[in-house]
């Protein structure tokens, strides 16, 4: 096969032709839904493989709350926002210790390929 070359020219000026490069990369993107895990897996495993964050919403009523005596969860989680965040990296580590497998999280992502080309 013919190579390709391109026209270039070095810090003084000079002409010459260098092979051109094309370079194209795929990079596939996976997205995993906290919820459908959840639903899916048992507790243990969805623990595992998902990063879990606290906000606090009210301080103020909180504050009132652990004030009174005999706070109760139930009278403590209104307070709180908590958010699942699916660690891709702790799913991946599972998937290859064989600890979860590709029918278990079946549903619960979505897969995303994108292609880029470099000209060098």
């Amino acid at each position: 096969m013919d190579d390709k070359k391109i026209k270039q020219f070095d810090v003084n000026g000079t002409e010459y032709y260098a092979p051109l490069k094309i370079l194209v990369t795929e990079r596939m993107y996976i997205s995993y839904d906290a919820e459908k895990l959840k639903e899916k897996l048992d507790k243990e495993l969805y623990l595992e493989m998902v990063d879990k964050s606290y906000a606090i919403n009210d301080i103020e009523g909180l504050k009132k709350v652990l004030q009174a005596s005999g706070v109760k969860p139930s009278e403590f989680k209104p307070f709180l926002v908590v958010k699942d965040e699916p660690n891709r990296k702790k799913i991946s580590e599972l998937f290859s210790m064989g600890e979860i497998s590709l029918k278990q999280l079946k549903g619960c992502y979505t897969a995303k390929m994108t292609k880029s080309i470099q000209v060098k």
